[in-house]
């Protein structure tokens, strides 16, 4: 037995040492070829130099097919691949290969200096189309989601569950077209990582809808903690937004749903010009939306215990596109009337709660309330104008008098006041009156086509 016993610690020796020789081996080929590859480029770009068009795609094509290009190799070969057909006047080709070289470095920049001006031009028009045709924001989600795959720090085994909440901008709950569609473009490249396994929102707002009175009488909406318990999630994809001069910065980060801890961060940036007109930066009614929610901000009577709690369907910063519909949630720790107002994009103020079809606007403390329920016969749905719009909860322990305006759809009243005279008409009520008590609550959306 000893004798067996050394003899296969002999052979596992001999394995080792042919693994290590086989791997070294490997890696002498691997960067020689590298080595090799980096000759053939600066080949062809002296060939290019020198007029011999031809012989520098040649080069760089055979190239090409070759294994072991670093990322920084590849962008080099498209790039002198788009100069050489763009000065065979092959445009279609050259297009192609400037289309790559922003795939490998989203932030590539011509150098005037050293590349004609005509090609300069010519990269600048390719990247523009790729702006406006939404593809630049692709790639860069592209990228991001890759940061965030190598920031990401975790011994866990299995996938990490990630749901997605709302990206909005720094210290508002406002989106806007561009975020929204750039969120959508993250959370498919990151279900393409076999860490990640993401949430679908379907899922996401079902749950919501099902369980969400159970867990928001718990727990305050869109928090990790609450996310965890609608879709028992891992993480939580948060997305923030902030201007920085003449761009956006983009920062996101996956956070613990238990621990509050982040498993990974990275930020990305906008030249404003690299945002598509067809998905604004921001809302169109963005200034204005913020003098409204000024106006609107909550601001409770000092002597009040009447507490009011008001969430929708899609939680904080919501987003809603046309035609879809929303639902809020109401508490209160006390009885009262409960009265919802809307602020659309287009600065019109509505009474959409109590209204023609559900008229009996009187709730029970500590009770959820679900504006529309099951049993409505209406539909809060969105239609244009499109942006930022204010969903507004104000509790009264008295009825309030009757606000004037006139009936639209399904019995919703549109009223003749101004959001800032409403806010000050609804602060007054109960003033003079000591045993009536008030409470506020608000609610931000972000409506799209």
């Amino acid at each position: 037995m000893p004798i067996l016993k050394k003899s296969f610690e002999n052979r596992k020796r001999l394995g080792a040492c042919i693994f290590w020789s086989v791997l070294s081996v490997f890696s002498l080929a691997l960067a020689q070829a590298q080595n090799n590859s980096e000759q053939e480029i600066a080949q062809a770009r002296e060939k290019y130099y020198q007029g011999e068009f031809d012989a520098a795609i040649d080069i760089l094509n055979r190239c090409m097919r070759q294994d072991g290009l670093t990322e920084a190799q590849k962008l080099q070969a498209h790039q002198c691949l788009a100069q050489a057909y763009f000065a065979k006047d092959y445009f279609d080709e050259a297009a192609t290969h400037v289309q790559k070289m922003i795939e490998s470095e989203p932030n590539y920049r011509t150098d005037p200096s050293q590349d004609p001006p005509s090609f300069v031009e010519f990269v600048k028009k390719a990247k523009d189309k790729m702006c406006r045709d939404g593809q630049y924001t692709v790639i860069k989600a592209r990228h991001l989601a890759l940061q965030l795959e190598k920031n990401f720090h975790s011994t866990r085994q299995k996938p990490l569950r990630v749901v997605s909440d709302n990206f909005t901008y720094h210290d508002l709950s406002i989106s806007s077209p561009f975020l929204y569609f750039f969120q959508n473009r993250l959370e498919e490249e990151l279900s393409r990582s076999p860490r990640f396994q993401m949430v679908k929102r379907s899922d996401l707002r079902t749950a919501v809808k099902t369980r969400g009175i159970a867990v928001t009488a718990r727990l305050k909406p869109s928090t990790p903690a609450a996310m965890q318990e609608f879709v028992e999630a891992d993480a939580v994809l948060l997305g923030e937004c902030w201007g920085k001069g003449d761009s956006l910065a983009i920062h996101v980060a996956l956070v613990d749903s238990v621990k509050q801890s982040v498993f990974s961060s990275a930020t990305t940036m906008f030249a404003k010009d690299d945002i598509a007109e067809t998905t604004p930066a921001l809302p169109n009614n963005f200034a204005q939306a913020q003098t409204t929610i000024n106006a609107w901000s909550e601001s409770a009577a000092p002597s009040s215990k009447l507490e009011l709690k008001l969430w929708v369907d899609r939680l904080d910063g919501a987003i809603y596109q046309k035609g879809e519909k929303m639902t809020a949630y109401i508490r209160a720790n006390k009885d009262c009337y409960l009265y919802l107002f809307y602020h659309d994009a287009g600065g019109n103020d509505f009474l959409i709660f109590p209204n023609r079809l559900r008229p009996n606007n009187h709730i029970a403390r500590d009770r959820v309330y679900e504006i529309p329920n099951r049993v409505d016969q209406f539909d809060f749905t969105m239609v244009q104008p499109f942006g930022v719009e204010i969903l507004k909860a104000f509790a009264s322990t008295q009825p309030l008098p009757e606000l004037k305006g006139k009936e639209v759809a399904g019995g919703i009243k549109q009223l003749k006041l101004s959001a800032a005279e409403l806010a000050k008409t609804l602060r007054g009520v109960g003033m003079a009156a000591r045993e009536v008590e008030r409470a506020e609550a608000s609610c931000v959306v972000t409506t799209v086509e």
